[in-house]
């Protein structure tokens, strides 16, 4: 596992490629590691560990939230001060190692394993 600096953007790429990523959200005042597994033009699909998160059943997923809710959800994790500051990280697109993702206004730390 690799911790990089992304954003919705670049965390959807990488979700497109199948590959799982963990995101840090805030839930209910705690934080809350989770992986998002999918999304479509109105949901982010998580599994989500804790049975009281979960609003799902028989999918792949266990979890949905609006783009919005979710942007919410993580941004708060990272206004509280939770999530460590990596100074100088790049998030590489996993369907052409070369190709760099930055976005300097608003990042999260993305784990995925490569």
């Amino acid at each position: 596992m690799e911790v990089f600096k992304g954003d919705i953007k670049s965390l959807k790429e990488i979700v497109s490629h199948n590959i799982p990523v963990i995101v840090l959200i805030n839930c209910e005042g705690g934080w809350h590691y989770v992986p998002v597994v999918g999304f479509d033009k109105k949901y982010i699909y998580l599994q989500d560990s804790v049975p009281k998160f979960r609003n799902v059943t028989g999918q792949k997923y266990n979890r949905k939230e609006t783009y919005k809710k979710f942007e919410k959800l993580w941004n708060k994790a990272v206004e509280d001060g939770v999530q460590k500051k990596t100074a100088g990280k790049t998030m590489t697109d996993p369907s052409s190692r070369d190709m760099k993702v930055e976005n300097k206004a608003s990042t999260h730390d993305l784990l995925y394993k490569k």
